[in-house]
């Protein structure tokens, strides 16, 4: 299933929450002990962006046993590897730092049942206080991701 949703909202309105909460929520629902590779993936085209979507997740799951990672250019790979073989739930990331831990053998999208490619515009002009997020879900039926 394909989902694809467009959001305009004044900022700090909970866009971020509007993804966030039924993500963590389907995470929780099913929760298998057994796999440490991740089940959700969520692309961001900026670091920032992909904080700020990190830190909501980890406020969500704070009190769970659900764990998140953010991945993004930077920073080195050394603490990411090392929370990569210890298993997420949740990856959140750059497409430039997800492809190179792909690249690397650390990161298997395998067991990938959502996965969230997130755009964020901002209006310069006289919108300044709005943005946009378009958001483009895709639930099971993930093979494999190149």
């Amino acid at each position: 299933m394909n989902l694809k949703i467009i959001f305009q909202l004044i900022k700090g309105s909970g866009k971020t929450l509007a993804f966030s909460v039924p993500l963590v929520q389907k995470i929780l629902a099913s929760k298998s002990s057994s796999s440490s590779l991740p089940r959700a993936v969520v692309l961001s085209p900026t670091r920032e962006l992909g904080l700020q979507i990190y830190e909501q997740v980890q406020k969500l799951t704070k009190n769970t046993k659900v764990r998140s990672l953010a991945v993004y250019g930077g920073t080195s790979y050394t603490p990411q590897e090392r929370a990569l073989r210890n298993g997420i739930d949740i990856l959140i990331g750059t497409p430039g730092r997800v492809m190179d831990h792909i690249e690397k053998k650390n990161l298997d999208l395998s067991k990938v049942e959502m996965f969230g490619k997130i755009s964020f515009f901002f209006f310069l002009t006289l919108f300044s206080s709005f943005s946009f997020l378009l958001l483009d879900w895709t639930f099971n039926g993930i093979n494999k991701i190149k």
